[in-house]
């Protein structure tokens, strides 16, 4: 059996999810021919920039605009929309993804991002590519970009996640499974705490709580920390701004 694994590098979440996945599918099931394919490496540049490159300098530089403009496109709407207006040209700069995809032959295809779920499950009628897709989701609330047409399963982090696939975009029940969110294996490997402890220089008497916004910390953890110093007994926090500076200073 082969399986393919496909991500796009829109923010690093999605890439290290394909490869904790593929990390994961070798130590658990080492009979399994798999790969991993990173979408961007195999487009031109001109759909790297807009794919791509105009996330990171968005996010790096107006955040918030960021937050406004993943708010407003989150509509069933606005993503047919948007599906609508790139269509006519999804084979012209895609030749090399669908061919990367087409030599490596899988059996299945699992995708951490909705771009290349995308254009998978409506491909070109001159391109071969007959092995179901599945969407892993690596958000915690649902965003209408990641519903897509011919989709076999989607992975979901909790049971509000699945129930709003159902509940709101019509998805059979028996196709949405509540996985989690991937993590490299490496995190389920037994660790000698109090090495650690003094290796960080973490007290270990007490919980030790990492809070994490994401690699451009959009998410306000600000809040999040100030709601942790609220609770009555001595915690560690560790607050993780990612490449936002701004937050950086704030926390």
């Amino acid at each position: 059996t082969r399986v393919l694994f496909i991500s796009l590098a829109a923010g690093a979440g999605h890439v290290q999810a394909a490869v904790a996945l593929e990390k994961t599918a070798a130590k658990l099931f080492p009979d399994l021919v798999t790969a991993h394919l990173e979408m961007s490496e195999y487009l031109p540049a001109i759909y790297r920039a807009g794919l791509v490159d105009s996330y990171h300098s968005i996010t790096k530089y107006s955040p918030k605009f960021w937050s406004y403009v993943y708010s407003i496109s989150n509509t069933e709407r606005f993503t047919r929309f948007a599906a609508a207006a790139i269509t006519p040209t999804k084979f012209m700069g895609s030749k090399e993804f669908y061919q990367a995809v087409e030599n490596f032959a899988p059996d299945h295809i699992i995708c951490t991002n909705s771009v290349p779920a995308y254009f998978l499950a409506e491909p070109p009628q001159n391109v071969h590519i007959t092995a179901p897709v599945s969407v892993v989701v690596t958000d915690y609330s649902l965003h209408w970009y990641w519903v897509q047409p011919n989709v076999r399963f989607y992975f979901v982090a909790t049971e509000a996640v699945r129930r709003q696939l159902i509940r709101e975009a019509n998805i059979q029940p028996s196709q949405v499974v509540v996985s989690g969110i991937p993590v490299d294996p490496i995190w389920y490997e037994p660790a000698d705490r109090a090495a650690l402890g003094k290796k960080l220089a973490l007290p270990l008497d007490r919980p030790i709580i990492m809070a994490l916004s994401g690699g451009h910390g959009l998410i306000d953890l600000v809040e999040v920390v100030n709601q942790l110093e609220k609770v009555n007994r001595p915690l560690t926090i560790i607050a993780v701004a990612g490449k936002n500076e701004a937050l950086q200073q704030k926390l």
